[in-house]
């Protein structure tokens, strides 16, 4: 009876322990519903009265420490947002292995206008009788973009010096003077061929060629003058010795004339630097009147 009723007793208060144990780990920890409950751990019984040690209970597994945090994502970096609207063209360029040329200055309408300074130089008759002098022109013209051939108004006055101890014949008497310097005012209109040099309209080789009045001031009646010496007698005198004169008189006279020739200009800016010469004939009476003028000038275009 003894022993029956110890066992009995003891294995009472070891369910009892166990079944307090369970109850106060399961206040303690929450039940997980992936983690299986423990399981009841059997009591060993003694023969004696003495009850077995409670077993420690079983800590609940952490199953925090198996999953990893996770990991913060990076914060991305602010986009600038660019609200203007572009428009993109896009150009498709064939090349045919040819450069082309490269396009000339245009420079408004092409009117210039100028002045020079010019050396007059006598020719054939007119330099028995003068020297050189020297001259002023104005060119005024318009010359076109899209024709090589222009046209200009040249306006000028020319001085010459006269010879001093100059012999002449008015019949059977001979003279002997001083010639005055002439002076010769021209208003000429030139047809203007250009040849351009380079990418600008101002500068290249040209060629001028025209007409116009020719008035003359100081320009005396033996300049034309002709001797045909006599076989007899002495100049003016025999049966066919005599002189020929032109017609004009001591006063001022007004001809026509030509002129033709061509120069060098060199594009500076809006401006050009010109040098030209041309071949100059005024159709006076008995003896025409040549010179050349030799001008060095600037232009200015609009």
């Amino acid at each position: 009876m003894t022993l029956r009723f110890s066992t009995s007793r003891a294995i009472g208060a070891a369910i009892a322990l166990t079944l307090g144990s369970v109850s106060v780990a399961a206040a303690q920890t929450p039940v997980r519903k992936d983690v299986p409950p423990p399981q009841p751990t059997r009591m060993p019984v003694t023969k004696d009265n003495t009850p077995a040690p409670t077993p420690a209970p079983t800590p609940a597994p952490d199953t925090t420490a198996s999953i990893p945090a996770p990991t913060p994502a990076p914060t991305p970096a602010p986009v600038m947002t660019d609200t203007t609207t572009s428009t993109t063209t896009t150009t498709t360029t064939v090349s045919t292995g040819e450069v082309p040329p490269a396009p000339m200055r245009r420079l408004g309408s092409n009117w210039y206008m100028g002045v020079a300074g010019a050396a007059e130089f006598p020719q054939n008759r007119l330099n028995d009788f003068y020297r050189t002098g020297w001259g002023v022109e104005v060119p005024i013209g318009w010359d076109p973009v899209g024709s090589p051939l222009g046209l200009r108004v040249n306006l000028g006055y020319a001085r010459m010096r006269g010879e001093t101890g100059m012999s002449f014949f008015n019949g059977a008497t001979q003279i002997t003077s001083t010639l005055q310097d002439p002076q010769i005012f021209q208003g000429v209109v030139d047809a203007k061929l250009r040849l351009p040099i380079g990418h600008s309209l101002l500068s290249g080789l040209y060629a001028v060629g025209g007409g116009g009045v020719y008035y003359f001031k100081n320009y005396v009646n033996t300049l034309g003058i002709t001797t045909n010496p006599g076989t007899t007698g002495t100049v003016g005198q025999g049966s066919t010795g005599g002189s020929v004169t032109n017609t004009f008189s001591s006063s001022d006279a007004t001809r026509f004339g030509a002129n033709i020739g061509g120069g060098l200009q060199f594009g500076v800016g809006s401006a050009a630097l010109y040098v030209e010469s041309r071949y100059v004939r005024v159709f006076t009476p008995n003896t025409d009147t040549d010179y050349v003028p030799v001008a060095l000038g600037i232009t200015f275009h609009w």
